[in-house]
């Protein structure tokens, strides 16, 4: 349809028929396939969350990341597992979205400040990286896990992204394969790092599982050892990837010998106070997790749990009304990447709704994958056991995958004499690589909805190049996990 502008005439939408056919399949996805009969044992309202799940996918993949996600949220309030209005605050008063919401204006600031040029800086003037992009490139992702294992991947991601920003300016690197492949694995390692002790919460819930049904915990410091030597791996393993698969144009970064801070002046009382306020941000983080939990001030940190902390420094930064830093409307226009959050809305609720019992998909999964289990040789049930939940993590909610997979690995490792206790801590790793689609894991939406500097194609590529690399290495060190536990 066309429209008359200016004398001339225009087209009435950008949308292509392409785009229109692929927009029909979302709607039909999320409106229409909860009237197809459901399989035993899905319930109709499993039918109806699963045909939301599957149009949200299909309208990341084809169309968008934003209107699929604000009609996901619609279209389950029409399944009968929620109403809109619960979709909606289910899904926006989430934990991790309100977390999400809060860190983005905050990271912006510290941007602005300069901050994140500072921390580029420091880790682009290490001599051992100087002249060796490889080798620069490993330094940059291992040094967003070993940075996320201890700050939390949500202020890793948006920290590490920053600075690899800003790496980009100073190398003058355009936007191409190697900013995508970048972008994709600080996500990669930002993701990984959440297994890197056995108090984190995925952790936690995943092991968990394996608990109730073994009533065996592993030991803490042996998981502890094993994930750090195989996320090493995991993050040498991708950069061989880049290195020799990939092969993105790195000739910016080689031609680079000597420092990019000449000149550079002292910290400013401003940088100095935006650092400070970066210190006592990850100090409130963490110290619930480490101090008595029957102190006072414990009491008083866990109260504002991860969504008020953030909100209270900000706060505190716009009632001092610093002369350089941005405004309220300018954090909020150029600060919150709202791409992210609505993904990250559509994905809390409808990835939850899956492994809802009342939904029956996470029984039908089971009931499926038990007899593919059973009668198969030791060699060929690891292959299964661990390929299996590693690709269906990447189109599911990654703990719910976890929660199925372990109980069902423990089972079959009874029967087969398997050591199930080391191939529970190897699970944990395969069912958290989760980055091909954004309804994997609450950092893969953050990463599809990045797309200034990544498509969802693009993401799903590098994702899936993850997947390869995290199984391979995982499989590989099985008698190491069999060995420790």
């Amino acid at each position: 349809m066309d429209a008359l502008k200016g004398g001339r005439q225009v087209s009435l939408t950008k949308n292509t028929g392409k785009y229109i056919i692929h927009s029909l399949i979302v709607i039909f996805f999320m409106f229409g396939f909860k009237y197809i009969p459901p399989l035993e044992p899905i319930t109709e309202v499993g039918m109806g969350v699963l045909g939301v799940f599957l149009g949200v996918i299909w309208g990341w993949t084809f169309c968008s990341q934003v209107w699929p996600s604000i009609l996901s949220l619609v279209a389950i309030g029409y399944t009968g597992y929620m109403t809109v209005t619960e979709a909606f605050s289910t899904g926006f008063g989430h934990d991790n979205v309100l977390l999400v919401f809060f860190i983005l204006p905050m990271m912006y600031v510290l941007d602005q400040a300069g901050i994140t040029k500072l921390f580029a800086y420091k880790i682009l003037n290490l001599k051992i990286g100087r002249g060796r992009p490889w080798v620069l490139t490993f330094l940059i992702i291992y040094g967003t896990w070993v940075m996320s294992a201890f700050a939390g991947l949500f202020i890793a991601i948006f920290v590490a992204w920053s600075m690899f920003y800003r790496m980009c300016e100073i190398y003058d690197i355009p936007k191409g394969k190697y900013t995508t492949y970048m972008v994709a694995g600080i996500c990669f390692a930002c993701i990984m790092s959440a297994q890197a002790f056995p108090f984190s919460a995925p952790v936690l819930m995943m092991l968990g599982a394996y608990t109730g049904v073994s009533g065996i915990t592993p030991d803490p410091l042996m998981f502890t050892i094993f994930m750090w030597i195989t996320n090493f791996l995991y993050m040498v393993g991708y950069v061989l990837v880049g290195r020799f698969i990939i092969r993105p144009d790195v000739s910016a970064i080689a031609r680079v010998d000597k420092d990019i801070i000449e000149g550079e002046g002292p910290l400013t009382t401003y940088q100095k106070i935006m650092i400070g306020f970066f210190v006592v941000f990850l100090l409130l983080m963490f110290w619930p997790s480490f101090m008595p939990a029957d102190w006072f001030i414990t009491q008083l940190i866990s109260g504002l749990g991860g969504k008020g902390i953030p909100a209270l420094l900000l706060a505190i930064i716009l009632i001092c009304n610093f002369s350089e830093a941005p405004s309220a409307s300018e954090m909020d226009s150029k600060g919150v990447v709202w791409d992210v959050i609505f993904l990250m809305a559509s994905v809390m609720v409808v990835a939850n709704a899956l492994g809802n019992e009342a939904t029956g998909v996470a029984a039908f999964l089971n009931q499926v994958l038990q007899p593919i289990f059973g009668g198969r040789s030791t060699i060929v049930f690891l292959i299964l056991v661990t390929l299996l939940p590693a690709v269906i993590t990447n189109f599911c909610n990654n703990l719910v995958v976890g929660m199925i997979f372990i109980p069902i690995a423990y089972s079959f490792s009874m029967t087969a004499g398997i050591n199930h206790t080391g191939l529970a801590v190897a699970l944990c790793s395969l069912c958290s690589c989760a980055m091909i689609t954004a309804a994997g894991c609450a950092p893969a939406a953050m990463l599809h909805g990045n797309t200034d500097w990544i498509t969802t194609k693009e993401a799903a590529w590098y994702g899936l190049w993850c997947l390869i690399v995290t199984w391979i290495i995982t499989f590989c060190c099985l008698p190491l996990a069999f060995m420790m536990f």
